[in-house]
């Protein structure tokens, strides 16, 4: 009967009833997927609990403390990444649990400053994660294994002894003139763009254009232009920051970028040519390398930047030294040698501005510097990097803002070797990832003091030279051991010379001295960009919403949008170091899709549609003709625009006049002083039949009724979308690179609780045709219309709703069509 299970058969005694062959064999065709179907949905959770079981225990690990979740998967430490800020997190477990913290099922946090050199020593046969790969190049499908990527110790070994001498001290001799011309260009564009006080520097930003020049100029001899055109050139200052936000997150659960990031169909393709996922940095590098290569110039006589060491360690090890791995390195530099670099400047700068009291010690230390010869007095304000060097204060403050602010935001992984360790006391299984965060380490008050979460300069100077030692023994900034950052000293250079250089030239103050900046954690630790809040889903697509208007509440989800992440969320200006005159007090900003952006506050209006026109109102067929007869349109467009004046100006006129007609016949208070207006206008003389426009200007509580329906009912639904200018524009405390889609939601603007008092209520006293130049053209056209329709109406008829206590159907696409019977 098994066999014949879903098979129906009539049984009698004719041999045609016996089952065939070929149905039995259906029968366990069909039968046999559904069983084991059923089998697999019911093992399913026994399976899934085993897993998490197998977690918890995995290597004896659970006698770790550590959040619950962490114990049983790594989503855990995803989610937190994902939050941008985990090193809060970290620092609060360690403090919470001690100096070993669990993260994860396989991974182990340490703060005790004896397992630094446990996990970060020489030949100690510790080796990176799988969390570095996903932070490595594609070009074209092929991986570039950088010495930052790398998981293979012998090819990080040799790869560093190929190009060391290209960052060893006596090299950096040879940049310092690049990193010069590079600064003197930016400290006169900085006089030319902000010096004057009338614009408010995005300072972060301008520094990451700085950082990015210098590399460019110190690797090819040729900088990017980011510093020349104030413009994040080819988006890669924005694409670079999208890698790390992704990377972070990712890098906790690294399988998760075969799917994502580094699929093998995607490789495939880009193999064969159908799609290209080149990071703009890489392609920069690879055409200054053939510009190098094909000019055929003698390697030993031309200028040495770092491309032409990296050519030349290929001439001495051609079999290693592959063009494919001097790509790499070029690349590299500008990942590793701009973002940290940037990053680590902007807090020097950040912590002296908080700090007066240390920005005038730095001053007059350098005042003195240049009264007694230590710093010759360039015309320039150029501080050469011998003479900052001696400057004991300023580099006390440095070093401090690399203890208190370290670039590397996320603990430093490593793979405990198979034979296991012992650390803090305890025997790590071998395959465990542990590391420690320089967060966590550069706040331990047993090696800094006991006033370690404060910015203190002094403690460099006034410490015993053996704890000063210990110190520095347990600065991360740069990372520790054989994976030490190879451009140390090169990014040291550049932090060391512009600092004082700036300080030198321009006095500098934050535009909002009593904010904190806001801080964003991926890998690198960002300041101060920032990531707009919005639906999960509209990081990645436009389905989302789309999703909204076919459910019919474009207009309502974003009024609820802003209410949840717009007023709600942000009150003040969020960050004073990235200030900009655009800036806005309310902050209300939504992420609607991947590059759109939806404001809900009258400043951001102003910003994006303002515009120096002003247009007069004239007859529109009359206004079209008199063009032609000029020739600068011709009779197509007198057609297209005809057409186009009655699509748009029939349908949002008659949008208008019914939600008017609704609001005033559903509020019978408003429809007697409307009447009572009417009366006494035509009482009076002032109101002829039919009423003239004129007249209706003059009816002060008939033009609140149509301000207030256009406020409560305005005909366009989605926000309208306007594409962001060369080089970005700062709107409500975030920067929006070119090409960006903000805009305004009439909705969320119409309705906002702090610009308007319950807002939900119809109250005649209190926009709905766009904004700027692309202003709506019938706007004079419909506002007559409505002013001439309304009191005629109003005057002649009674009019009741089919259904009284039933709301109004709303229709809600592009415009907000409502539907009622009368």
């Amino acid at each position: 009967m098994y066999l014949l299970s879903g098979v129906h058969h009539t049984v009698n005694h004719d041999s045609d009833a016996i089952p065939k062959r070929s149905d039995i064999i259906m029968a366990i065709i069909i039968s046999f997927p559904v069983a084991a179907l059923h089998s697999a949905v019911y093992a399913v959770p026994p399976l899934f609990l085993l897993y998490l079981a197998l977690n918890y225990f995995y290597n004896s690990l659970n006698i770790f403390p550590g959040p619950f979740w962490a114990h049983l998967t790594d989503v855990w430490r995803y989610i937190d990444v994902k939050g941008r800020r985990p090193e809060l997190t970290h620092i609060a477990l360690h403090r919470k649990y001690g100096d070993i913290v669990r993260l994860g099922p396989r991974t182990l946090s340490f703060a005790d400053p004896k397992a630094t050199k446990v996990i970060y020593g020489l030949n100690k046969g510790f080796t990176k994660s799988e969390f570095y790969p996903v932070q490595m190049t594609v070009s074209k499908g092929e991986p570039l294994p950088s010495l930052f990527s790398t998981l293979d110790e012998t090819f990080h070994a040799n790869l560093r002894r190929s190009v060391n001498h290209a960052f060893s001290m006596s090299s950096l001799v040879q940049y310092e003139p690049m990193v010069d011309e590079t600064t003197e260009i930016f400290l006169d564009q900085t006089s030319r763009l902000f010096a004057d006080g009338s614009t408010v520097c995005d300072f972060a930003r301008w520094l990451q254009f700085f950082a990015f020049d210098v590399i460019g100029s110190i690797t090819y001899s040729k900088r990017h232009g980011f510093i020349e055109k104030n413009e994040d050139i080819d988006g890669i200052v924005s694409s670079l920051a999208n890698i790390f936000d992704y990377s972070a997150p990712v890098g906790q659960m690294p399988w998760l970028d075969k799917l994502f990031w580094k699929n093998p169909i995607f490789d495939l393709l880009q193999k064969l040519g159908l799609s290209d996922n080149s990071h703009p940095v890489a392609i920069f590098a690879k055409h200054r390398m053939e510009e190098r290569m094909s000019a055929k110039v003698d390697i030993t006589g031309s200028k040495d930047d770092l491309l032409t060491m990296f050519l030349k360690a290929g001439e001495s090890r051609p079999d290693f030294m592959t063009n494919k791995r001097i790509l790499t390195m070029a690349v590299s530099m500008a990942f590793a040698g701009s973002e940290t670099t940037a990053i680590s400047i902007a807090a020097v700068f950040y912590y002296l501005l908080k700090n007066p009291e240390c920005m005038t010690r730095v001053k007059q230390e350098l005042d003195d510097a240049v009264d007694n010869g230590t710093i010759v007095n360039r015309p320039t304000g150029l501080v050469s990097w011998t003479e900052s060097r001696q400057l004991p204060y300023l580099d006390a403050c440095i070093k401090e803002a690399f203890r208190m602010h370290p670039a590397a935001g996320l603990p430093l992984e490593r793979v405990v070797p198979a034979s296991g360790v012992e650390i803090s006391g305890h025997l790590i299984p071998g395959g465990t990832i542990v590391g420690c965060s320089p967060w966590v380490i550069h706040r331990r008050e047993d090696i800094f003091g006991p006033d370690a979460n404060v910015y203190n300069p002094d403690r460099w100077l006034t410490a015993p030279p053996d704890q000063i030692k210990a110190m520095d023994g347990m600065m991360l900034q740069f990372g520790a051991g054989s994976r030490t950052c190879i451009g140390k000293n090169i990014s040291l250079m550049e932090i060391y010379k512009i600092i004082p250089s700036f300080l030198r030239r321009f006095e500098v103050q934050l535009a909002h001295p009593d904010q904190e900046w806001k801080l964003w954690n991926a890998c690198l630790f960002f300041s101060p960009l920032r990531k707009v809040p919005g639906p999960f889903l509209a990081r990645f697509s436009r389905f989302w919403e789309l999703n909204a208007i076919r459910r019919n509440d474009l207009n309502e989800t974003y009024i609820r949008l802003h209410e949840k992440y717009g007023h709600k969320a942000f009150s003040r200006i969020l960050n004073p170091l990235a200030a900009d005159l655009r800036l806005h007090a309310l902050g209300p900003v939504v992420r609607i899709a991947p590059n759109r952006y939806s404001f809900n506050t009258p400043e951001a209006l102003k910003t994006i549609y303002t515009s120096n026109e002003n247009p007069k109102s004239e007859p529109f067929l009359a206004k079209l003709m008199d063009l032609k007869l000029k020739g600068r349109i011709d009779q197509g467009s007198i057609f297209s625009s005809c057409g186009s004046n009655i699509i748009a100006g029939s349908d949002t006129t008659a949008i208008t006049l019914s939600a008017a007609f609704y609001y005033i016949y559903q509020n019978p208070i408003v429809l007697k002083k409307l009447r009572d207006e009417i009366d006494a206008h035509e009482r009076a003389g002032l109101l002829s039949n039919p009423a003239g426009f004129t007249e209706a200007q003059q009816m002060p509580y008939l033009q609140g009724i149509i301000k207030e329906t256009l406020r409560m009912h305005p005909a366009v639904a989605q926000m309208l979308p306007r594409e962001v200018p060369k080089n970005g524009v700062v709107l409500n405390g975030y920067h929006f690179p070119e090409k960006t889609q903000v805009g305004i939601s009439a909705w969320a603007l119409h309705y906002n609780p702090e610009l308007i008092d319950s807002p939900r209520e119809f109250r005649p006293q209190r926009s709905g045709f766009g904004g700027g130049s692309r202003v709506c053209l019938g706007k004079n056209i419909s506002l007559p219309e409505m002013a001439k329709a309304i009191p005629e109406v109003v005057r002649y008829f009674n009019i009741r709703f089919e259904k009284p206590g039933q709301p109004w159907e709303l229709d809600v696409g592009w415009f907000t069509w409502s539907s009622y019977k009368c």
